[in-house]
């Protein structure tokens, strides 16, 4: 297996830029949909994050494929079918997760570490080896 340490290092700070970016869509979207919402009820925090963290993916989408990786390998339907999985589970995971936060902490510090377990957990890795990245080349 070859290891190409610069190479991880440059994907991983210019994902970690591209997803400031999307998370600054995803947080601004955030709180206008939850002025907006008042009258959902309590349930509005989950379903207004992973909406809004739907939008913030397209944004890192595009930035991660025609910045980050400029990887054109994989043709553009396929990579954006593989990111829609990657993005709709992390839209779920992170509305359930600021949920659950939300009863025990601050809405938007639920909102923060939600982010930021999701993108370390499942964003950059799904990104960089799966949607963009030829995990073959990796392994080999």
């Amino acid at each position: 297996m070859m290891f190409k340490p610069k190479r991880h290092l440059i994907d991983l700070c210019t994902t970690a830029m591209a997803s400031l970016v999307a998370t600054g869509v995803d947080g601004l979207l955030y709180a206008v949909l939850l002025s907006w919402t008042i009258g959902w009820g309590t349930y509005r925090i989950g379903i207004t994050a992973a909406l809004a963290a739907f939008v913030g993916g397209m944004t890192h989408f595009v930035l991660c494929r025609t910045w980050v990786f400029q990887r054109y390998e994989k043709p553009l339907l396929s990579a954006l079918l593989a990111y829609m999985v990657m993005c709709g589970g992390a839209a779920l995971v992170h509305g359930l997760l600021t949920h659950a936060l939300a009863l025990h902490v601050a809405i938007s510090s639920a909102w923060l570490v939600s982010k930021l377990l999701v993108f370390l957990m499942w964003t950059y890795p799904m990104s960089r080896f799966v949607v963009f990245g030829q995990l073959r080349e990796e392994m080999n």
